[in-house]
């Protein structure tokens, strides 16, 4: 990861994404990560695990390819019902002949950069769709956000001190660690204007 991001000093962030049978499992709306990550600079790479299989059926990622080169993109905000996404934010980047579906096996990753711009549809697939979506970026980026959030360091020394220093579990079902995730995925998503704000639960790490 840290040759993309030309960074020695590396933390992230992580969230456990699920999305259910279809109707349930609903899909985001086409976006671009960078629009609630609130990261300056935004330099962004989001590493997508497959926990189980993520086909074109179950409703894997879609995304525009080369999509990132254009920068941030100025998004509406739409419904947040029977949308994944938080402040229910989408671009007018409809499916067109350069979509790519990336079809994940379990076990397996992808990458993306904070700028691609990507959605992905309904699960109509008869098994969960699961996997953990791990956000990377360099030390020397800070967060907007308006509260202290947290990351763990992965690689090198942290000389900024931008986010609040989060261990990394000590065990299975570390019961320290789960107040710690608790807490973090709280300050997250208590960004202005998040439907989620107020301690609401995450439903596919969006």
């Amino acid at each position: 990861i840290w040759p993309m991001l030309g960074a020695r000093r590396v933390q992230v962030a992580e969230q456990i994404t699920w999305k259910e049978v279809f109707p349930a499992g609903v899909g985001p709306s086409w976006h671009q990560d960078a629009t609630y990550f609130f990261l300056d600079p935004p330099e962004h790479v989001t590493a997508w695990i497959a926990l189980s299989n993520a086909t074109q059926e179950s409703g894997c990622m879609r995304v525009i390819p080369g999509s990132h080169r254009r920068g941030a993109i100025e998004h509406g905000k739409g419904e947040t019902k029977n949308n994944l996404l938080s402040n229910g934010q989408f671009v007018d980047s409809g499916e067109t002949a350069q979509t790519q579906f990336l079809e994940v096996p379990a076990g397996h990753f992808s990458l993306h950069d904070t700028y691609l711009v990507h959605s992905s549809a309904p699960n109509k697939s008869s098994e969960r769709r699961i996997g953990i979506g791990v956000s990377y970026i360099p030390t020397r980026v800070r967060s907007t956000h308006g509260r202290p959030l947290s990351a763990t360091l992965v690689r090198g020394e942290d000389e900024y001190r931008h986010f609040r220093p989060e261990p990394p579990p000590l065990r299975a079902y570390d019961a320290e660690a789960v107040v710690t995730h608790a807490d973090a995925t709280r300050n997250f998503f208590s960004q202005p204007g998040s439907e989620r704000s107020g301690g609401a639960e995450p439903r596919d790490g969006k």
